[in-house]
């Protein structure tokens, strides 16, 4: 086997995982997602429920504290595919006579798009709305706390 069989095993083999990494991202995508509607949809009713809203407001922590993770895990994946494609499969690239990935890029660059714009930016958006949600509901639920000892 040449230098040039090897690199390409190694190259297909780093592709591979990088498509696995992929998944794994928008499995970690699905698990905050779900968690936070899960926890949202406890939040916003217990608003309504009399004498029960210091569990809105632990709720509405939770959830606060859980869109903070999820922004942290997507912008951490977000750097690690970074690195894969620019550190890892480019390189390898760089000793394939054709280089997928690379033209790929350059055909984005060409229509000033970037890659992964959608999902990373949509995901980082749906993480501050639910945030926002909960932030709402902290505040309405300290309001009504408040109201309830004057």
């Amino acid at each position: 086997m040449d230098r040039e069989e090897k690199v390409l095993q190694e190259y297909i083999l780093y592709v591979q995982h990088k498509e696995n990494f992929v998944n794994r991202t928008f499995d970690a995508n699905k698990f905050y997602l779900i968690s936070a509607l899960v926890v949202l949809c406890i939040a916003v009713p217990v608003v309504f429920i009399p004498f029960a809203n210091i569990f809105g407001i632990l709720f509405s922590i939770i959830g606060m504290v859980l869109c903070i993770l999820w922004k942290m895990n997507i912008n951490a994946y977000k750097r690690l595919l970074k690195i894969k494609f620019q550190n890892v499969i480019e390189r390898l690239e760089d000793e394939l006579p054709v280089k997928p990935y690379q033209m790929e890029s350059e055909a984005l660059k060409e229509q000033n798009q970037t890659k992964g714009f959608m999902f990373a930016d949509m995901q980082t958006i749906l993480s501050f709305v639910i945030f926002v949600a909960f932030a709402a509901t902290f505040v309405f639920d300290i309001i009504v706390k408040f109201q309830m000892f004057y």
